[in-house]
């Protein structure tokens, strides 16, 4: 049978590869490392220097993941050593005691922000489960994951579903920490090495939940970003109210939520979140735009690099979950089409770095 999308979306599936084990890679491994003062440079300049900043626990766990992960795909670089340095800068500076992460640590002048930050604790659990896949020590890090997560149950529940942004409370609430939170309790279900799955799997479902109930809009099927304290939509907030990337990345956790809950509600709203990402979609350069309105229309015409990857992962589930090998296919054009379009994002720069934003 002819597989035009298929052949399409291999071929720049082995040039993305290339560019990853060859430039990105052994790049941010050498010069992204930290083996003065331990863990990761954030931002390397043009020139191919790295930059001094303070360090956000978020992008350790980060590269954790990032290193873990290209082992899997075939990378024969120093993964375990990178991701211990890794995990000793975590339990090194970013631990408190009791089980909960800061959010920055200067190294320059020893400054930490303690301050809660759901984001950086939903990165922070999804770090740990690749550390723990990774690493020898996969029981210690296994219960430091359970240990935050209980500090974060314990200080940071929210009363109804979900977790608060702060103690005391403050408003908006977001659905994108949610989503990695999701993320991280997907992985640990995944984790042969986690500890009190059931505990896991109670906080996974209920994230579950809240997406279907909350985050997605009756209406029209799209996933909104920011709440009042009720859960209910806050509709008169200073950012985009629907984000096309975050329309992907919901919809290819949805799926395997609803694959591994045997829940077809989930799968069906995975598929209809890719329909809306795609009204985010700019036809004349291909590129998923940042912002769309309650009605479906663009309001941040601008570009991202990260939406761009998520509409990749987006199409290779839904070319996982068609009926037809006609539909297949073209959801493997589709990831062909995404996949061209974030190479722009390597342009005019070093081998291995990118452009953020268009």
């Amino acid at each position: 049978m002819n597989q035009p999308g298929f052949e399409s979306a291999q071929n720049e599936y082995l040039k993305l590869r290339q560019w990853l084990f060859e430039a990105a890679l052994p790049l941010w491994s050498l010069v992204g490392r930290d083996d003065a003062n331990g863990g990761f440079f954030e931002k390397i300049d043009k020139n191919g220097a790295p930059v001094e900043a303070a360090r956000r626990t978020r992008v350790v766990c980060r590269q954790i993941y990032s290193f873990s992960a290209a082992r899997k795909m075939g990378w024969t670089g120093d993964v375990e050593g990178l991701v211990q340095h890794g995990w000793d800068f975590l339990q090194r500076h970013c631990f408190n005691a009791d089980g909960s992460l800061i959010t920055t640590v200067d190294l320059r002048n020893g400054a930490r922000n303690t301050s809660f930050d759901l984001y950086d604790h939903a990165f922070a659990l999804f770090g740990l489960s690749y550390a723990a896949d990774t690493l020898e020590d996969k029981d210690s890090i296994a219960d430091a994951a359970l240990q935050c997560l209980e500090a974060m149950i314990a200080g940071w529940k929210h009363p109804v579903s979900g977790f608060e942004e702060a103690v005391p409370p403050v408003v908006p609430l977001r659905s994108n920490p949610h989503m990695h939170l999701f993320e991280a309790f997907l992985a640990w279900m995944e984790n042969p090495s986690v500890k009190k799955p059931e505990r896991w799997l109670s906080c996974l479902n209920e994230i579950g939940e809240l997406c279907l109930s909350a985050f997605v809009a009756p209406e029209n099927g799209s996933l909104r970003e920011y709440y009042n304290h009720d859960w209910s939509v806050m509709r008169h907030h200073t950012s985009a109210p629907i984000e096309p990337g975050h329309q992907f990345e919901w919809a290819w956790l949805l799926t395997r939520w609803g694959k591994m809950a045997g829940r077809k509600d989930a799968l069906v709203a995975a598929r209809r979140l890719v329909e809306v990402g795609e009204r985010g979609v700019d036809e004349a350069r291909r590129l998923a735009q940042n912002g769309l309105d309650f009605d479906l229309a663009p309001i941040d015409r601008a570009f991202r690099l990260w939406p761009q990857t998520e509409r990749i992962k987006a199409w290779l589930m839904m070319a996982e979950t068609a009926v037809t090998p006609e539909d297949r296919d073209k959801a493997y054009a589709k990831v062909a089409d995404a996949a061209i379009a974030l190479q722009g994002f390597f342009k005019g720069v070093l081998p291995g770095l990118w452009v953020d934003r268009f």
